[in-house]
């Protein structure tokens, strides 16, 4: 590991912005904001059809463009990765490469409770980037995580499940992932809910596999996604929040 930190070349420039007011009893709109699906800053969609999520407004209030519509350069990737950690910042790491060399680049947005008119008292909203920066990578590193995300065990985990399978093991409390990888000839993003819990749920893994899935192959692609995740995390220098909800209401 210390060969690889020696290989990279940090421009950790972390900048705390001003982020909108986190007053609790801001009154929502009668709209329920909180599963409404948005566009890009320049009006883009960020998913494809069928895939479209509510996650799209922290993407939307993070300012990022949208990788669904932008083909690579021959032989470049690009890839993101969303962190949703219930009740927590979210964390966005997008990998690119350029002229200038390879880099990650970080957002992590605000959140605040936003009171509603109708249904539930209260539901966290983003509110304004927090923080952002950018990592600058050495070959070496750049090369490894170029090589690694084109691996179909990170860029789809969980095609051994069908449509209903996915939603029987999605609907897990604590952390949710989103990997989009773009490149010069395609596009994939990934949506996988909890793996670490999964890959622990005994009766879920017991189901699935009267199912006719391929269990054993299933919880080792996972086990590599999270190995990944952490790899990833390690290189930009930042550990997944671990916020509860409690911590939060007392904000």
């Amino acid at each position: 590991m210390k060969t690889i930190i020696r290989h990279i070349l940090v421009s950790y420039i972390l900048s705390c912005s001003i982020a909108c007011a986190q007053k609790d009893d801001v009154s929502a709109d009668p709209v329920d904001l909180a599963f409404e699906v948005a566009n890009s800053p320049n009006g883009k969609s960020y998913f494809p059809v069928g895939k479209e999520s509510y996650y799209t407004r922290y993407y939307r209030d993070a300012l990022l463009p949208s990788m669904l519509h932008k083909r690579e350069e021959r032989g470049s990737v690009r890839f993101r990765v969303a962190i949703f950690t219930s009740f927590s910042k979210p964390i966005f790491l997008t990998y690119s490469r350029g002229g200038g060399g390879a880099s990650i680049e970080i957002t992590r947005l605000q959140l605040h409770w936003v009171r509603k008119k109708a249904g539930f008292d209260k539901t966290l909203e983003p509110a304004g980037i927090e923080l952002s920066g950018k990592v600058e990578l050495g070959n070496r590193i750049s090369e490894m995580l170029e090589e690694e995300v084109m691996k179909p065990r990170i860029r789809t985990p969980l095609s051994y499940l069908t449509k209903e399978q996915r939603r029987m093991t999605q609907g897990l409390d604590g952390a949710r992932y989103v990997i989009e990888v773009s490149t010069d000839k395609d596009y994939t993003v990934e949506s996988v809910w909890s793996p670490l819990h999964l890959i622990n749920e005994m009766q879920t893994l017991k189901v699935l596999k009267q199912q006719g899935v391929d269990v054993e192959s299933m919880v080792d692609e996972l086990k590599k996604f999270i190995a990944f995740r952490d790899h990833l995390l390690d290189v930009v220098g930042i550990k997944e929040p671990k916020y509860s909800i409690s911590e939060l209401l007392a904000k």
